[in-house]
């Protein structure tokens, strides 16, 4: 690729035999990179289409174009986000609880719960601030569209 050059790579490819095909394609603009990129998730809507600039995959990308259904599977879900981050902080408090109220007699809960608390709080905060920061997008959008 040289200077000005944008490669598309795509997530992946939905059927085997499409593992031929080539993984990315390369465009002398990124205004044609990009109308690419628009039109291959509008066929694929599972698809994500990241556009890099001729320094390649060593800087982030420069646009990234995704499907509605895409999915990214190495992201943690928010469900898990939720739900886990929530049974591990409840349990934790309560394995801690429980052994404080017996005087710290048994230690065994205590233990267990004070490693449970910590990574189900950082779920949850992140969940939570997750939250916030897609609430403010939505808000700065609305402002934005009166």
């Amino acid at each position: 690729m040289g200077e000005g050059d944008y490669a598309v790579h795509f997530s992946e490819f939905e059927t085997p035999e499409a593992s031929a095909a080539p993984y990315c394609f390369v465009f002398d603009s990124l205004a044609d990179a990009a109308e690419f990129s628009e039109a291959e998730v509008a066929l694929r809507p599972k698809l994500r289409c990241r556009i890099y600039d001729h320094h390649g995959l060593g800087n982030p990308p420069v646009r990234e174009v995704k499907g509605r259904e895409f999915h990214d599977k190495t992201d943690i879900s928010p469900t898990f986000r939720r739900w886990g981050g929530g049974i591990l902080f409840v349990g934790g408090a309560l394995l801690f609880c429980a052994d404080w109220i017996v005087g710290f007699r048994w230690l065994w809960p205590s233990m267990v719960g004070s490693r449970m608390i910590l990574p189900g709080a950082v779920l949850v905060i992140t969940e939570l601030f997750v939250q916030l920061h897609e609430r403010s997008k939505r808000r700065q959008a609305a402002e934005a569209g009166r």
